[in-house]
């Protein structure tokens, strides 16, 4: 039987990101029970925590796992992944990945699309946010003058951008479809930059 701390990192390689209510009643153990365990997995580098912004009150704390965490649940996608990309530029040509991706973003959007509410941006924002951690994103947006920034912090393709940078087409069509703006993409997470970030005018 697997000891608690083992399923709390089960838990968030499931999950992907989760607060520490949502680990307690995913592992089914008291919070603080949780909270001991994930500032153990935390000195140990092997899980992370960021801010998540819920409107009026204190931050939630969002807990994921860490590249060295993910490696004790090892998968094949990345090299699945990475063998489609390169056979599809190989067989259509070096800008068949960016179409095809674009593609998959827009048919995603189609989806969720028609949950957002009409009208005002930061209300849609806020939806477009709590339905994008379906996706296993998380994501935190500010606007200042006329510019919104949107970042992600818990990219499911992060892993990808060294060898297909063109990964990241399929969030910036996914964003762009969903929030019907023109979205513009900035930067992606890497190793010195633990964010997505994206932008667009309102």
């Amino acid at each position: 039987m697997k000891n608690t701390r083992e399923k709390v990192l089960g838990a968030l390689a499931t999950l992907q990101t989760a607060s520490v209510q949502e680990l307690a009643e995913y592992v089914a153990v008291n919070p603080i029970t949780i909270r001991h365990h994930l500032n153990n997995l935390e000195v140990e580098k092997l899980i992370t925590r960021s801010e998540r912004r819920q409107g009026v009150g204190r931050p939630c704390m969002i807990y994921r796992l860490t590249a060295q965490g993910s490696k004790r649940f090892p998968v094949n996608f990345k090299r699945l992944t990475e063998d489609l990309l390169s056979s599809i530029k190989s067989l259509y040509g070096p800008n068949a990945p960016m179409d095809i991706l674009n593609l998959v973003g827009k048919k995603t959007a189609d989806f969720y699309q028609p949950h957002l509410p009409y009208g005002n941006i930061q209300e849609k924002l806020t939806e477009f946010s709590r339905l994008m951690s379906r996706e296993g994103y998380q994501i935190e947006w500010e606007l200042k003058e006329n510019v919104i920034t949107i970042h992600n912090s818990s990219c499911p393709y992060h892993h990808l951008n060294k060898t297909h940078p063109e990964i990241c087409y399929l969030d910036q069509s996914l964003f762009s479809e969903i929030l019907q703006k023109e979205i513009t993409f900035q930067r992606c997470m890497s190793e010195k930059n633990n964010k997505c970030t994206f932008t667009f005018e309102v």
